[in-house]
């Protein structure tokens, strides 16, 4: 009897897999697990959600949109932000990553990425700091703010990885904006 079990696990397992790898959003960092919190701050940018994103935010300008947000819980000590294209092939490709955000920080002013003044992760373009929408065809971009009640305490240049793992249990609230360009 013990055969045909491990076979069902298996092929139940192989089916969960590819209904995972059928939807990109799965893989983003709001939907991973290690970092539940609950939707508690309001992120807007300079376009609305689910909205158009100005070309002057897309490569090869790479002007990093302004962003502010307004939360709705208290204990925050920090802010994290993962800009990910939802559509890219492979799963979502990382854009932007910023952490040690204060958190008497309410907003990142336009052109901020490129201030000196931010704590900035490596990219999947292998850059330090924002690197904008460059596809031709429509793609969904996240913009995803998390709130942390301890410090994540990574140096600049870390990837996504690094940051969501560093994030594991600290996260008290999260937000996303999405736009799409072109």
């Amino acid at each position: 009897m013990r055969r045909f079990v491990t076979p069902l696990f298996v092929c139940i397992a192989a089916s969960l897999t590819a209904l995972a790898g059928c939807n990109p959003e799965a893989y983003l960092a709001t939907n991973d697990g290690r970092v539940s919190g609950i939707w508690a701050v309001s992120l807007t940018g300079d376009f609305p959600n689910d909205g158009t994103i100005p070309a002057k935010y897309a490569a090869p300008s790479n002007i990093s949109p302004p962003l502010s947000w307004t939360p709705h819980v208290s204990s925050i000590v920090e802010y994290v932000l993962i800009v990910e294209d939802v559509n890219a092939s492979g799963g979502p490709k990382t854009h932007w990553i910023v952490y040690s955000i204060p958190a008497a920080t309410p907003e990142l002013a336009e052109g901020a990425a490129t201030s000196g003044k931010l704590v900035q992760g490596t990219n999947d373009m292998g850059v330090v700091g924002y690197t904008g929408p460059e596809s031709s065809s429509k793609h969904k971009y996240a913009f995803q703010l998390f709130a942390l009640f301890q410090p994540i305490g990574l140096p600049a240049g870390a990837k996504k990885e690094d940051v969501v793992k560093a994030m594991a249990g600290k996260v008290v609230a999260k937000s996303r904006l999405n736009g799409y360009y072109p």
